[in-house]
């Protein structure tokens, strides 16, 4: 009889939704969704034994296409800020956020921690350990984009959160296409941080209103 192999592979890409499901839906921490997040990822890269992989955050950078894909990713809030009246449920985006235990220091330490921390693990996560040089979508855009609507429930209207996660298996193309291009994580990690930065720091403008 062969022994147990743990799937890996088959399990990773359901990691944010265990985390989400548990820490925002069920619990209501944002904390808890984000660190539960970090730590499954972190586990499974150690458990494959591909923190090497790490390396290719700081390779594949090419001026040019780097300007253009923080470009894009730096828009990301511009578009969130002007379409919020039209995509945002009748709540109280203040009251949603203290509801997540997102209030005062704890989230302006939460931003922090989530730009400068999220970007680069899911980078080595979904386009490093789960990456796929293949030139069209694949199912690991389509896992990577779809924990996102379960962080937007209660924030925005259904049809938006469709949308949206339509526009995130693009971005996680995108990203992939970066990786591909470049043979290195750099840019899409820095892309991907110009994106969460601007898309944090909107929501964190829009709860002063």
């Amino acid at each position: 009889m062969k022994p147990f192999a743990f799937p890996a592979r088959l399990v990773a890409p359901l990691i944010p939704y265990v985390a989400v499901g548990i820490g925002l839906l069920l619990l209501k921490n944002a904390w808890v969704a984000m660190i539960g997040y970090h730590a499954g990822m972190c586990a499974m890269i150690t458990l494959e034994r591909r923190w090497y992989l790490a390396s290719d955050l700081f390779k594949g950078a090419q001026s040019r296409l780097l300007a253009l894909s923080v470009l894009v990713g730096s828009m990301s809030g511009l578009v969130l800020y002007n379409i919020w009246p039209w995509i945002g449920v009748n709540t109280n985006l203040n009251v949603v956020l203290v509801d997540y235990g997102l209030s005062g220091s704890g989230w302006l330490l939460f931003i922090a921690y989530f730009c400068f921390v999220n970007p680069w693990l899911e980078e080595l996560y979904w386009r490093g350990y789960l990456g796929n040089p293949a030139l069209f979508p694949t199912r690991t855009d389509l896992w990577f984009a779809g924990y996102h609507p379960m962080v937007l429930a209660g924030l925005i209207a259904t049809n938006w959160a469709i949308l949206t996660l339509a526009v995130l298996v693009i971005a996680a193309w995108f990203w992939r296409q970066l990786a591909r291009a470049g043979k290195g994580l750099m840019m899409p990690a820095i892309s991907h941080f110009a994106a969460d930065a601007s898309i944090v720091l909107t929501v964190y403008a829009l709860s002063l209103r």
